[in-house]
């Protein structure tokens, strides 16, 4: 698009270098703005690509066709805002919005400390499962705002608390909710060879009506001799990769992405407990729709 530029056009007349026309003034001389082909071309290509931009077929028969275009192409439907919590908090919809997307992930589970072991014992614990992840579309013309709950991430085991916790949900109001994923459990300290059990996986989401998926769990730890001990590693979320395992002696580390589980650890002989490690929190993403 371009303003009307021919010799006779009214210079400046919205502002510095923005031209535009005049009748003339017969009286004074004054001619009338001069048309191009250059312009009408300008204004007919920009009109026209704007119905054709929104699929229609340009007749000489419709007065209307530029109208239904922009309905069609900025009407409902169209994405007005993204909203992401990764903390408890509120949200409030978006002026002119009808419907939510909602993505929502439940936290980790954090894993449980390998036991303090005596001479010949390994000990080692699993990591943490993700958490469930859910995905919906709601009717949002009735509410003007809902809860959001955050899942945490399980807290890891300790000296004094040896079990790792299972992850939290994470909801939005009513609408949505997605359980977070199961704690890492020890085994040991026993002389190896001896084989752990891995963890199960987490609950269901519910309400969801795109796609909803438990939390996986993760694989079993090993305990093969006492100088090949492994925990195991976190399980990957939907959103990131769980806790990597840590050396022999060392304690275990946390997801990597949200709703992530943390890894295990594991005792060679004759070593303290090592701690195990939190998994990492959910998360709600909302796409608000007109």
């Amino acid at each position: 698009m371009h303003r009307i530029d021919t010799s006779t056009a009214q210079k400046d007349k919205f502002g510095a270098g923005k031209n535009g026309f005049t009748g003339g003034n017969p009286q004074t001389g004054e001619l009338p703005t001069a048309l191009n082909a250059e312009f009408f071309d300008s204004v007919q290509e920009e009109i026209a690509s704007i119905i054709e931009a929104a699929g229609i077929t340009l007749s000489s028969a419709s007065n209307n066709q530029l109208l239904a275009a922009v309905k069609g192409l900025v009407g409902p439907g169209r994405l007005l805002n993204i909203q992401v919590f990764t903390a408890n908090g509120t949200v409030t919809k978006t002026a002119g919005a009808k419907k939510w997307k909602i993505r929502v992930l439940g936290g980790g589970g954090g894993s449980s400390a390998a036991p303090a072991t005596g001479t010949g014992q390994v000990s080692v614990s699993n990591g943490g499962g993700a958490g469930a992840y859910a995905e919906g579309v709601y009717d949002v013309t009735s509410i003007s705002s809902a809860a959001i709950t955050i899942g945490a991430g399980g807290p890891g085991g300790t000296s004094s608390s040896q079990y790792g916790v299972d992850g939290s949900a994470t909801s939005v109001g009513n609408l949505i909710s997605a359980p977070g994923g199961k704690a890492g459990l020890p085994a040991g300290p026993a002389n190896p060879p001896f084989q752990p059990v891995a963890n199960t996986n987490g609950a269901s989401p519910t309400n969801w009506n795109i796609v909803g998926s438990s939390g996986p769990g993760a694989e079993a730890a090993v305990a093969v001799s006492t100088n090949y001990a492994a925990g195991s590693r976190g399980a990957n979320s939907q959103l990131g990769v769980g806790g990597s395992i840590p050396a022999i002696n060392n304690n275990a580390n946390t997801g990597g992405g949200f709703g992530s589980g943390a890894s295990g650890c594991a005792n060679g002989p004759s070593q303290p407990v090592n701690a195990g490690a939190a998994g990492r929190s959910g998360i709600a993403i909302i796409e608000e729709y007109a």
